[in-house]
């Protein structure tokens, strides 16, 4: 059975080169003096093969790549032989030779036929020189695709010079003398070609070579699918001058994944963290090391964060469509940017000339996810087309819609509170401890032995819903102005649009550990006296209606080779934007009532104490633990009655942020062609970018009952995991939406109130702005079969935070200020003004990358760089905030005032990585063996500093105000009298460690017969220890012997072990792949006592079938997807736990529920 390759995109494609000839579609460079080449991937076809044709009278190079491509031939041919020259049509039966023939007859030109089965097409005056030096210089397309052959290797075999096809589909060697070579052209997934080649001294050999597949069955879906896109990605990867990991297009574009994070789901060595309501991947971690140690860049330019807060950029809204390669740079060039510890992402969409001269795509899918958990729509379309040979357009859009539910509980934060241990210890001085707190920060629990019981003495139950619309366009125009020049700009602009709801549920028991009567340890209890007021429960809602985000990106690229000079230029710009217009917040509060035991079932009555210890059993397992009510218990905390809405309980914000980018970047390598001197290349880089945010809030109150407003009560709905009475009403989502978007109505039909906060008139000025300088210089030296890659980057980043200085004072007012107790609002405005803070950071990074070529397939890898990791925004700059409530409250220290001051740090130093890496990398056929190690060792690591005492007084100035000039007032010659604290972000004084391996292996069985040969695998794992150092500041001990160092912690959110296995198969017009995804537990949050907050495993399998359709008119592609196979409604898609670490159990206390399994159909067509 013979199968077409290529179908309609096998026709009319654009070049890149020499716009004085008319290009086929594969031909991407043709110039004075040219030789065209197409070469065969596999065996060549019996001569007495024949084929049948049906052929218009075309152009002839057009006739001649059809021919090759329909035959699985070899034919060479001069460009300008053609040029202009046309084919007569060719209908019929014919070998390989006759049809070529039929083309040539009556153009005088001749076909002869090499010993190797190849044809060659030349003029009776075609010469040769025999004297000086030239170039060779082409590029390499494959003749059933328009795409370059990135990553194909190109050697002259009577010299062993080699080079690699780049991004443009391009390749040249410099300074060749004249003669005959024999040329081998090397691309994974074609069997390598051979092919002849005369180079003269009066001018360059500008080559198009196009590699062409016979008719097989083995070779029946390499144009579309994973096999093309993973030969393409391979390529790359194989031919990289550091090492990388590539996921690509296949060779029409079609890009696998809805999203940017299913694109990078399976990839060695990364991992997500993934949006808590919509389950997408939000941010990258690379190699365990957090979003802002990494870098991600669209087309050249750094992905810009709407909310004007921080680094990385939400990746969830980021559409697959145009995207045409992913490469994840896990060693860094000089060239390369300044910061990416963990690795640099370069997203590049895909060029006009990369598509065929007329071309069209849409696509159609849809999913859910059961019991309305969510459900998805996608719809996109690609048009492009090419002009005049060398100019091309192409648009792109994509529209998605999706809804999602989620479900979570937290019984260990956030209103909840886990108890550990029914008794606490003695300290050192043999006297009872009453707060956890308290405990030894040094202890491990269980603090008593045999005492590892882990009661709730809280539980909040969430609800999310979120209604997303996602709209994403690219253009992109390129023009390839001459054989030397290449010009694009593309435009990208990605927006959203949602709206969120949550209800937060939260129920407490102020549960306690009382000194019993006759002394000792205390103990946990439930109080049950009169006047407890140990019963409390809230409702938080929050609705966010028309919440936009926007990313729009320009960008315009060129490059221009003169001669053995090289030149790359871009410039860009980036602006992101969230705003969220009318965000509606609302906390409906039951009075404190006393806990009494008829409240609770029997059940709460533990058996080992004999007594109600917090209201719930003993923690285990990991569902929602609800408490032991009875139904008197439960009336109590429904009674509609009882909720109010209190002054200052709700709120109306109005927020907006801002990120703007500008960029500019310029190259240029000069390459002598002679000598272990590959090449020499300087560059420079500069970029200027802008943070904004502004909120402005209005209070909501009036002690307004809610029954007086008419508003719903349902049943909290945890029935759609399994809960189907969980003894929680709460408001009906239909009654919150309809409150916030009808606020004015209901205030004036009751007692509700609104008061707007008046923001001090500089807080639209508060800005952050960062100027960024770079420059490079960067050499390449080859010794045999060893590259060496190295140089040195200087990066400065200057930085400018302008923010407000914020005092609050809270308490007895100054009479000239008014007199009375509360909050002073003439001093807050006196004293509350702009400040703009400075600072310089620069740095030298060396680079040095080894590269061992054993052979094409076997390569040896390793090397040493220095990169940097900026802080975030709201790390050097935020608003400081003093805060001084000048009332006895118990603390710490005892009953005082408290003076709190938080502040952002623009001093902070860059975290500065040395890195190693290492790697041995062995390609066969469509796959690839690979074992790698790293290490990295960081300084100036990020990390939060909350001190108590006069210590926090060093960073601020206070206000020069008699609240804060002595008695009855803060004396700051007395400043034990009030208990102060604050939190700022420092950098560790200490040194922090990361090493790990990551193991790959990728193979297709093509061979084995039949059915089986389709089938193959992809492992991949990575291993990952760290070791960082974090301060705990007791609050129980004077400073500054309250401040506890523990070092070997882990880094946050990296996960020790990940991994990924798939059956993949592809083979008979059907792609298809079972997919298991592992990652292990991951440290959330530090705390002593053994009592760290961890992030628990994930395990995922997924399935994705795709079959091809080739009717006349298109080519169809059908798909089926499901995805968390092993995961119910009923089962948690993220927990959290604590503990689980030097001998700990591990108490789970937060989960999330996603929905479990999720199905998705769709189709898509090419014309």
């Amino acid at each position: 059975m013979q199968h077409r390759l290529g179908g309609r995109g096998g026709r009319d494609r654009p070049c890149r080169k020499g716009a004085e000839l008319y290009r086929s579609l594969t031909t991407s460079l043709l110039a004075v003096g040219a030789a065209t080449i197409s070469t065969a991937a596999y065996a060549q076809t019996a001569p007495e093969t024949t084929y049948t044709f049906d052929l218009p009278a075309q152009p002839m190079d057009d006739a001649l790549t059809s021919v090759a491509e329909r035959t699985g031939s070899n034919v060479v041919y001069n460009g300008q032989d053609v040029a202009d020259r046309r084919a007569p049509a060719i209908r019929g039966t014919f070998t390989a030779q006759a049809a070529f023939e039929r083309i040539l007859a009556g153009s005088g030109l001749v076909l002869r036929r090499t010993g190797s089965g190849a044809f060659v097409v030349s003029s009776p005056t075609q010469q040769s020189a025999t004297t000086g030096r030239s170039a060779i210089s082409g590029s390499v397309t494959a003749a059933n695709s328009t795409r370059g052959l990135e990553g194909a290797l190109v050697r002259i075999v009577e010299t062993g010079q080699t080079t690699a096809v780049d991004s443009f589909g391009d390749f040249r060697f410099a300074k060749v003398p004249a003669g005959t070579y024999t040329l081998e052209i090397s691309f994974l997934g074609y069997e390598t070609a051979y092919q002849s080649v005369s180079v003269g001294s009066e001018k360059a050999r500008n080559l198009a070579i196009v590699l062409g597949q016979p008719d097989t069955e083995s070779n029946a879906i390499v144009v579309y699918g994973s096999r093309s896109a993973r030969a393409n990605a391979l390529n790359v990867q194989r031919t990289a001058e550091n090492s990388s990991d590539v996921i690509s297009a296949d060779d029409l574009g079609n890009f696998t994944g809805t999203t940017f994070s299913e694109a990078l789901r399976r990839a060695p060595g990364v991992s997500f963290q993934r949006n808590s309501v919509t389950g997408d991947g939000t941010n990258v971690i690379v190699r365990g090391l957090e979003p802002d140690m990494n870098a991600v860049k669209l087309n050249g330019l750094n992905l810009p964060v709407g909310s004007g807060t921080g680094r990385s950029a939400d990746l969830s809204n980021l559409l697959a469509d145009s995207i045409g390669q992913i490469t994840i740079h896990k060693s860094l060039l000089p060239s390369q940017d300044s910061s990416g510890t963990g690795g640099l992402i370069e997203i590049e969409t895909l060029s006009p000339l990369d598509r065929p001269r007329r071309y069209a795509s849409l696509l159609v899918e849809g999913g859910f996810t059961p019991d309305d958990f969510g459900n998805d729509f996608l719809a996109s379309g690609t048009v492009s087309g090419t002009f005049g040979g060398n100019f091309g357009l192409s648009a792109s859009i994509q529209y998605r819609r999706n809804d999602n539910r989620t479900i979570g509980y937290d019984a260990g934060g956030n209103g909840g509170r886990l108890a550990f241990g029914t008794s606490l210890p003695l300290d050192g001085n043999g006297q009872p401890i009453t707060a956890p707190e308290a405990v030894d920060p040094l202890a491990v629990f269980p603090f008593v032995p045999g005492d590892d019981r882990v009661f709730p003495s809280g539980l909040n139950t969430s609800f999310y819903s979120n209604e997303n619309e996602t709209f994403a366009g690219t253009l992109s125009a390129e023009w390839q102005v001459s054989d030397g020049t290449n010009l694009k700009v593309d435009y990208q602009r990605s927006q959203s649009t949602s709206t969120f709801f949550s209800l937060t549920d939260t129920f407490t028991t102020l549960a306690e550990y009382v000194v019993p009567a006759g002394g000792g340890e205390a103990e946990l209890i439930l109080p049950l006296d009169p006047g407890n007021e140990a019963i409390q429960r809230t409702q938080s809602y929050s609705y966010d209606p028309d919440v936009k985000q926007v990313t729009d990106t320009f960008s315009f690229k060129g490059r221009t080779e003169a001669g053995r000079f090289t030149f790359n230029y871009l410039a860009g710009y980036a602006r992101g934007t969230e705003t969220h217009p009318r965000q509606f917040g609302v906390q409906l509060r039951m009075p404190e009532a006393d806990a009494s035991a008829d409240l609770f079932t029997p059940g709460a009555v533990d058996p080992v104490t004999g007594r109600i210890l917090t209201g719930f059993g003993p923690r285990t397992g990991q569902g929602i633990p609800l408490p032991l009510l009875s139904e008197a218990g439960k009336a109590l905390i429904n009674d509609p009655s009882g909720f109010t809405i209190d002054n200052a309980s709700g709120q109306f914000d109005d927020y907006s942020g801002s990120n703007d980018r500008y960029t500019a970047s310029g190259s240029a390598r000069w390459t002598p062609g002679e000598g272990a001197l590959k090449y020499l290349e300087a560059g420079v880089f500069y970029e200027n970018t802008s943070f904004t945010s502004n909120l402005v809030r209005s209070q909501i109150g009036g002690n307004v009952p809610v029954t007086s407003l008419g508003l719903e009560f349902v049943p909290s709905d945890l029935s759609r995991i399994g809960i189907d009475n969980a003894g929680f009403l709460v408001l009906s989502e239909a009654s919150v939406r309809d409150l916030a978007d009808n606020l004015e109505s209901y205030v004036s039909s009751s007692g509700l109130t609104i008061n707007p906060i008046i923001p001090n008139p500089d807080q639209e000025n508060e800005k952050t702005e960062e100027e960024n300088l770079a420059a490079y210089i960067q050499a390449r030296v080859d010794i045999g079969k060893l590259e060496i890659v190295g140089g040195v980057r200087f990066n400065r980043t200057k930085l400018a935070a302008t923010n407000l200085v914020f005092p609050v004072y809270t308490g007895p007012i100054l009479p000239a200020n008014g007199g009375g107790v509360g909050n002073d609002l003439i001093f807050q405005n006196e004293f509350t003004r702009l400040v703009t803070e400075e600072s310089v950071a620069e740095d030298f990074l060396p680079r040095v990358l080894f590269n061992y070529r054993a052979s094409d397939d076997l390569i040896f890898r390793g090397g040493y760089f220095l990169s940097v990791a900026r802080p975030s925004i709201g790390q050097l700059s935020s608003e400081t905030r003093i805060a001084f409530i000048n009332f006895p409250i118990p603390g710490p220290e005892g009953v005082k005032p408290i003076l709190q001051i938080n502040s952002g740090n623009p001093d902070l130093k860059p975290a500065k990585t040395d890195n190693f890496d290492i790697s041995a990398e062995y390609y066969s056929g469509i796959g690839i063996f690979k074992l790698s190690g790293f290490y990295k060792r960081i300084d100036n690591l990020l990390q939060t500093n909350i001190t108590n005492g006069p210590a926090v007084l060093d960073a601020i100035t206070l206000p020069d105000h008699p609240y804060f000039n002595g008695p009855p007032y803060f004396d700051p010659a007395n400043p034990d009298s009030v208990f102060i604290t604050g939190g700022t972000p420092v950098n560790s004084d200490d040194v922090a460690e990361l090493w790990g391996i990551e193991a790959q292996a990728e193979r297709r069985f093509d061979f084995l017969p039949g059915i089986w040969g389709g089938f193959g695998v992809y492992l991949n794992y990575t291993y990952t220890e760290s070791s960082r150092t974090d301060r705990y500041t007791y609050a129980y001990e004077p400073a500054p012997d309250n401040v506890y160092e523990f070092t070997g912690l882990p880094f946050v959110q990296q996960p020790r072990h990940s991994g990924t296995a798939a059956l993949t198969y592809a083979k008979y017009d059907i792609d298809a792949n079972l997919t298991y995804g592992y990652q292990s537990r991951a440290l959330a949050s530090f705390r002593p006592r053994g009592l760290s907050n961890y992030t628990e495993a994930v395990e995922t399998l997924d399935f994705r079938a795709e079959y091809y359709l080739r009717p006349d008119f298109a080519d169809l592609r059908i798909f089926f997807e499901a995805n968390d196979l092993l995961n119910g409604t009923g089962d948690p898609d993220v927990a959290y736990s604590f503990g689980g670490e030097q001998g700990v159990p591990a108490y789970f206390h937060r989960a999330t529920y996603l929905g479990g399994r999720r199905f998705k159909v769709g189709i898509s067509a090419t014309f």
